[in-house]
């Protein structure tokens, strides 16, 4: 059995990389039966996707495709990174098999310098803008469930920001000039605007003249109807701070920073 070692140093990867696939190759038909009868493989494109590679992972016949175990698959990616050192997905899908975990792979478990490693390439590489297009693309329209909303509610429920996290967003928006303004709008564009406005109740119908007339005769000489009279004051079960309705229903009791 051909032995590979994880330490890669003044070595040529191609090589290395060409006997790996070459002996996956001669074992391809014994590998895929022994996946059929149990065993641990993981699918691998001899040619990256990212480079013209083809071949679905569900067709693991096809001629691109080879069964390599959890070990050398993480090999061919590092391998992968250092023939093509600035090929940003080659970088980010190395540093992904370091990170992600899945019940039904059972991964390969990288040392610390393989995790570091990763990380420092993956981001030494900046990402392009059509990269990032494709991102902002891909996230426009997507609807969040609520199951996952939830999960964002409880996971930032208590938390508070730092003096340093303020002062940072603080100098981040000095400056900053509203995107839209200075921008005019033709009576075009202001008919569907002010159709929404009146929709949210934005814009309401003008009153009349006599509306208006027996409005101010009504106020005259009349009192609030709260004037008088003491706001409650409510004590918090956490905290044990005392405060006004409003205040401590909005950042108290269930939503107390100190609720265990």
């Amino acid at each position: 059995m051909m032995h590979i070692y994880i330490k890669l140093l003044n070595m040529n990867y191609q090589k290395i990389y060409n006997q790996l696939i070459e002996r996956a190759v001669v074992l391809k038909q014994e590998r895929i039966q022994m996946r059929k009868n149990g065993f641990y493989f993981e699918t691998h494109h001899i040619v990256p996707v990212c480079m013209g590679g083809e071949g679905s992972l569900k067709d693991i016949s096809h001629d691109n495709l080879v069964q390599l175990t959890a070990r050398e698959h993480f090999i061919c990616h590092r391998l992968l990174t250092k023939i093509y050192p600035k090929n940003r997905k080659l970088a980010s899908a190395f540093w992904r098999m370091c990170t992600q975990k899945s019940k039904i792979q059972n991964r390969y478990i990288p040392t610390s310098r393989e995790y570091e490693e990763a990380r420092l390439h993956c981001k030494s590489i900046p990402i392009s803008d059509e990269t990032r297009l494709k991102m902002s693309t891909k996230q426009k329209g997507r609807v969040v469930s609520e199951k996952t909303k939830q999960k964002l509610r409880i996971a930032n429920l208590g938390k508070k920001q730092s003096e340093e996290s303020k002062q940072k967003k603080s100098q981040k928006l000095k400056g900053k000039v509203p995107w839209n303004k200075g921008i005019t709008y033709n009576v075009d564009q202001k008919k569907p605007m002010s159709k929404l406005n009146t929709l949210v109740g934005k814009s309401r119908v003008p009153f009349s003249t006599e509306t208006k007339r027996k409005m101010s005769v009504a106020k005259q000489g009349s009192v609030p109807w709260n004037k008088g009279i003491a706001r409650p004051k409510l004590r918090c079960i956490y905290c044990d701070k005392e405060g006004g309705d409003g205040n401590m229903q909005r950042w108290h009791f269930d939503n107390c920073k100190y609720k265990p």
